[in-house]
């Protein structure tokens, strides 16, 4: 990551929206090293080696949680975060570079604003935010999860290294994601590819040239979804309309709030006044996986919350969780995390 990760150089000072702010590092070649480090320190977040990354802990007196962030080069950033506040932070990223932010989030209330635009809640799936070098402030809701990935990639970085030697096919510039819409960025392929990057920056272990490679791969499925609309499916029966979006946003909203005893599908369809079956289909339509594995990811992310800790046994856990089976909720837990809960509990020295 550059020997300028731990410089305090950044410019801080306190705005009207009591938001803190930041310049990217810059090394001597004025490329970016810095990444999300600065915003993590700012809220107090401790650093330490995590695999061939970093991870910056919350500090108990704040919340819990933590951000992991991959830095193969300046320029590129590949991020994964999990964790909860007492209270609401907000940061400002100042830079006068063209970048691009690609998120996808999993679970939380995260507020997007500048760019000359009204503030935007990220949706729970993949979002594009696009900088033509002015600042990005970042709000985070407290007294809940926030679960995130995302890719930070700056244009320098993008012709001179990304896509250097590239033919006129690959020509790509940041501002030209603001034209992306969220079928092109949300196709199976980009979600998976997505998904595919926020494992490997989790278990660490992934040498750090695979981030170059995925972020050019996730860059080019998107062009070409917005260059060939035809192969996005867009038949009638996979469309959920907006009253109905609405809908299924209230029935996860209320499976967040009791996560660990969800209301049963019945009352789930009186809450959407739709069928349990087309709640089912228009759940899945939406979020991309079914209720059933909504619930059960939701509670393993509960599960790793109560692992962090040492007040509870991982019996006691599986129990919360709705399992009397230790070794059932343990198979559940490394099917979905990619690490039992004894091995993750152990990552905390406990």
């Amino acid at each position: 990551m550059g020997k300028s990760i731990g410089k305090a150089n950044a410019r801080i000072d306190v705005g009207s929206s009591k938001a803190r702010r930041t310049s990217f590092i810059q090394d001597e070649k004025g490329m970016f090293v810095d990444g999300l480090e600065s915003m993590a320190r700012q809220f107090g977040m401790q650093r330490r080696r995590f695999g061939n990354g970093w991870c910056y802990d919350m500090p108990e007196s704040r919340g819990e949680g933590w951000i992991i962030q991959m830095s193969p080069e300046p320029g590129l950033f590949c991020v994964s975060a999990w964790f909860s506040t007492t209270t609401s932070l907000s940061y400002t990223f100042d830079t006068d570079k063209p970048c691009l932010w690609l998120f996808s989030v999993s679970k939380g209330r995260i507020t997007i604003s500048g760019q000359g635009r009204s503030d935007r809640e990220l949706k729970p799936m993949n979002q594009v935010v696009a900088s033509s070098g002015t600042p990005v402030a970042i709000h985070y809701s407290d007294e809940e999860l926030i679960c995130f990935d995302a890719m930070i990639v700056f244009e320098e970085y993008i012709h001179g290294r990304l896509l250097a030697g590239g033919g006129p096919e690959t020509a790509f510039k940041p501002g030209e994601a603001r034209l992306w819409t969220e079928p092109q960025i949300n196709t199976p392929d980009v979600l998976l590819a997505m998904d595919e990057l926020k494992w490997s920056i989790r278990k660490a272990v992934t040498p750090l040239p695979y981030y170059y490679f995925k972020c050019g791969e996730i860059l080019m499925l998107i062009k070409r979804n917005q260059e060939q609309p035809e192969l996005i499916d867009k038949r009638r029966a996979d469309h959920v309309t907006w009253d109905n979006k609405q809908r299924i946003f209230k029935v996860k909203d209320a499976i967040d709030r009791n996560m660990l005893e969800p209301p049963d599908l019945s009352r789930l369809a009186a809450l959407a006044a739709m069928s349990e079956s087309k709640l089912r289909r228009s759940f899945k339509l939406v979020y991309g996986v079914t209720i059933a594995a909504y619930v059960r990811e939701g509670k393993m992310q509960q599960a790793m919350r109560m692992l962090a800790k040492d007040e509870m046994s991982i019996r006691d856990i599986a129990r919360a969780c709705g399992y009397e089976c230790a070794g059932r909720f343990s198979a559940v837990f490394r099917k979905i995390h990619h690490i039992t809960p004894s091995q993750y509990r152990k990552s905390f020295d406990l």
